[in-house]
């Protein structure tokens, strides 16, 4: 619904749907907590952050209450590269890239280096370096970290890896 513009529509579903799953099912944290990423999606879709934010704090607290070991989840990641959005969004680049970044970890631990979803937080990855290196934050910019062009080559290594396979 979401893509196809229809925002108040798709809000007022997954609305519906979380009433439901705290109604019928206390055990299903990570359907819930995925719900809540959907919510938060969605409201920084039509760009209302800071509410996306809160959603994705609760969906957060759900994912990691519905591990089943130490080990963080994709579920974990998606929140972390919805947060880096919202944070770029706005104008907090350097909590942006540390969202971005850990989200890279969980993905990378989880599936490899050489998956989509790593591909695209490489992109983001780049995007943010870049508008940081415009930017007054360069103080900001953690050791170690690489340039905005090394994040763009590896995000495209991972494409074309993607295409091969």
């Amino acid at each position: 619904l979401t893509s196809l513009g229809h925002n108040h529509e798709c809000k007022k579903l997954v609305v519906k749907m979380l009433d439901l799953c705290e109604q019928t099912d206390k055990d299903s944290l990570e359907d819930e907590a995925g719900l809540q990423l959907c919510l938060a999606r969605n409201l920084g879709n039509v760009g209302d952050q800071k509410a996306s934010l809160m959603w994705l704090e609760k969906a957060n607290e759900l994912a990691v209450q519905a591990r089943k070991d130490d080990k963080p989840t994709s579920l974990e990641a998606d929140i972390l590269r919805t947060e880096g959005a919202c944070y770029r969004k706005l104008g907090d680049l350097k909590k942006s890239f540390e969202c971005y970044t850990k989200a890279l970890k969980v993905y990378e631990v989880n599936h490899g280096s050489l998956n989509k979803d790593s591909g695209w937080i490489l992109l983001n990855l780049g995007m943010v370096r870049a508008l940081l290196d415009e930017s007054e934050g360069r103080e900001t910019i953690p050791t170690g970290a690489l340039s905005a062009q090394e994040y763009y080559q590896r995000s495209w290594t991972v494409y074309v890896h993607e295409e091969q396979t």
